[in-house]
């Protein structure tokens, strides 16, 4: 398939990227302002729901807390409000908007600094996220082109690979455990209350392993169906207290199927994962081996949730995991500032699909980029993108529809 070339826009700013203000300046100074507003309402609530849960003093969460919320705003702010600037200043210097100059090499930079701006500690988990979504948006880019054919039950083959190399590197023991292997840990520790728990059998006969692998299944059950719906309900922090009280909204957040098969998806891998353990280790499988065959086959659990982004994320996650493990032996050399790279590498290209190619990215990060620069991503002129992609503005009216508050009769008041 021919690749075509993209023709250049000429025009000024305003005309193509901030049709709402006449000049950049003022341009950047709201989207900058906008941008650290909803960093804030994003990173504030979660370090400090940490901080309680941790059961943290005031004086510690002004001293340790309050810095990182800081620290976090001004990464996330850096990385989407220096887009702006960046693509009026590259405008001036190609003398037109080239489709790659738009929000790609402006994104480049941008993350580039943010990355530096963040915390270390946090640089891998991020680099693992945007990868694994920036390598779901370039699949959904060859696929909406026709270059590739998509493949039936890719994400549970992909799980089953990635649950394999994850269960392999906790029960071994390998590098140093993340975030990903102390939720697993935590999956299969039941936590239930006592007076839930205290007329159980304990014994190791069959009766006793039995219930308690149906132990694990409900704890991992009631875990996956309360994460999405926390998960879902993040969302809301950003609209504000008129979306917290509006009646329903909540309610729909935690009562749907789509928890259910969370939380079955959950107590069916953990249930299915002990169970062959079980067996494998009777038949004599040695313990390397064990979690490699028994955490693929309880990866087919994935068909019952079916989700991409999961399976995207444990997958890149497990690939890091195997190069710390070479590195470590020595198979490999060390890639310093390895993160820093590939954040820096990825995070444009899931920039540049939320402004030129949005059907190719997830719809929850479409929307979580709109809510976070307020809408401006869709305020670009539709008639200027629609020359490199016609596509788009039929998305964003449609997107528009979908999302458009819907009127409320005086009969209903």
């Amino acid at each position: 398939m021919a690749v075509q070339s993209k023709p250049i826009i000429r025009g000024n700013c305003q005309e193509l990227v901030h049709p709402w203000s006449p000049t950049c300046t003022v341009a950047t100074k709201e989207f900058i302002w906008r941008v650290f507003v909803q960093s804030l309402k994003l990173y504030f609530p979660l370090y400090t729901i940490s901080a309680l849960l941790q059961r943290s003093g005031l004086k510690d969460y002004f001293m340790r807390v309050a810095p990182m919320i800081l620290q976090s705003t001004l990464f996330l702010t850096v990385n989407g409000g220096l887009l702006m600037p960046g693509t009026c200043i590259l405008r001036k210097l190609f003398g037109g908007y080239h489709y790659w100059s738009v929000l790609l090499l402006p994104g480049l930079i941008s993350s580039l600094l943010a990355i530096l701006v963040e915390r270390k500690g946090r640089r891998s988990v991020l680099m693992v996220y945007v990868v694994s979504l920036a390598a779901e948006s370039v699949y959904n880019m060859l696929k909406h082109r026709k270059m590739i054919r998509p493949v039936p039950f890719g994400e549970v083959l992909l799980f089953m690979i990635a649950s394999a190399l994850t269960m392999r590197s906790i029960k071994l023991q390998i590098g140093q455990q993340g975030l990903l292997e102390a939720f697993v840990k935590i999956l299969f520790s039941p936590q239930f209350p006592a007076f839930l728990t205290k007329y159980l059998p304990r014994s190791e006969s069959f009766v006793g392993r039995t219930v308690h692998v149906f132990e694990i299944i409900c704890w991992s059950f009631l875990l996956g169906y309360c994460i999405r719906g926390l998960y879902k309900s993040i969302g809301l922090l950003f609209q504000g207290p008129k979306a917290w009280l509006k009646k329903g909204e909540i309610t729909r957040k935690w009562l749907n199927k789509e928890n259910l098969r969370c939380g079955a998806f959950l107590g069916l891998f953990t249930g299915s994962y002990k169970v062959i353990s079980v067996v494998l280790r009777s038949i004599g499988v040695s313990e390397s081996v064990n979690p490699l065959v028994a955490g693929g086959i309880a990866g087919m659990s994935m068909a019952v949730y079916g989700s991409s982004a999961i399976s995207i994320y444990t997958f890149f996650k497990s690939l890091e995991r195997c190069f710390y493990e070479a590195a470590s032996h020595g198979w490999v050399k060390p890639w310093y500032y390895g993160d820093v790279l590939l954040y820096t590498l990825a995070t444009p290209i899931i920039l540049h699909c939320a402004a030129l190619e949005p059907f190719s990215i997830r719809l929850e990060y479409y929307n979580f980029a709109l809510r976070l620069c307020g809408n401006r991503i869709q305020d670009f002129n539709q008639n200027a993108v629609g020359i490199w992609n016609p596509e788009v503005p039929k998305f964003i009216l449609q997107h528009k529809k979908r999302n458009r508050p819907k009127e409320v009769s005086p009969s209903e008041e």
